[in-house]
């Protein structure tokens, strides 16, 4: 408050000693507190916005390709498809990416920086269905039952040379 009086002070001086006639109004503010946090929120997403484009102008190889698309996308386009390659070739490149990227976090670790911690993968556990049990034999799988040649074997009585003493006459 009294920095606004200094300025008001100041202002007179320069204009001459004009005074205001009659009572001051009261300032009300020109936009609500809804809007003034809609208005921060946008001009920090902005100033983000400005800082991952100016990192990314250092960005090399693949991190600026993806860079790239994920900005197309954002803009409308589709989706690039991803690169066909044998699986050998990809588990291999994926391997040496994931080991310079280990070797850049020691290097940042060594520097001082705050390195986050690598993500684990758990291993997905893969879930075997074995359909559903009808009677003694075969499995319901797809709507068809399923069986398998021991069950017809043991259901026909034509069982392998193991079982065929079993039913000599």
């Amino acid at each position: 408050d009294a920095q606004r009086q200094a300025d008001e002070d100041h202002v007179t001086a320069l204009v001459g000693g004009i005074k205001r006639k009659g009572p001051r109004r009261q300032e009300r503010p020109l936009v609500t507190s809804a809007a003034a946090e809609a208005l921060r929120e946008s001009s920090l997403r902005h100033l983000s916005q400005q800082v991952t484009e100016l990192g990314s102008s250092q960005l090399k190889g693949h991190e600026k390709r993806e860079y790239d698309a994920k900005r197309l996308v954002e803009m409308g386009a589709k989706a690039p498809k991803k690169q066909k390659m044998p699986m050998r070739m990809r588990i291999g490149i994926a391997e040496k990416r994931k080991f310079r990227e280990g070797k850049q976090r020691e290097m940042h670790r060594a520097m001082g920086l705050k390195v986050s911690k690598a993500k684990k993968k758990k291993p997905q556990k893969r879930s075997r269905d074995s359909g559903l049990k009808i009677g003694l034999v075969g499995m319901m799988k797809d709507g068809v039952v399923r069986i398998s040649r021991r069950e017809r074997d043991q259901v026909t009585r034509q069982g392998t040379k193991k079982l065929k003493h079993l039913f000599k006459k």
